[in-house]
This record gives structure tokens, sequence and C-alpha cells, in this order.
């Protein structure tokens, strides 16, 4: 519950922002990876996973 408490506070800090500044990025991106490119019909697919701080990797709804 600590961690999620970090990241609200987090959160809470960049309510409004107008672009992706470094220090934004630091603060909520921990690590990422990418996975392996895959080929379907002529068409190029590369998926990203982001890990963030504090709460690990979350898994958005296609």
């Amino acid at each position: 519950m600590a961690n999620a408490d970090c990241f609200l506070k987090a959160v809470q800090k960049y309510t409004s922002f107008e672009g992706l500044a470094h220090t934004l990025l630091r603060e909520f991106v921990e690590a990422s990876s990418m996975r392996a490119i895959t080929m379907k019909n002529s068409t190029r697919k590369q998926g990203v996973e982001i890990y963030y701080s504090f709460v690990g990797k979350i898994d958005l709804p296609a």
C-alpha cells in the first residue's frame, strides 16, 4: 500500500503538463522493454512494456 501512496503523490504533482519532460519520465518510469517484432499481412508490430515506479507493470485493456 505504501508504494501505491508514493505513486499517487507523484501523480498529484503532475496533474497538468504540456509534454513529457525528462523529470516526469524519470519519476514515473522505472524500466521499459521492447517485445519481438511480428509481421502479419505486411504489417509490422512491436509491443512495448513499461514498468512504472512504485507500482510495476500495468496491463491496459486492448
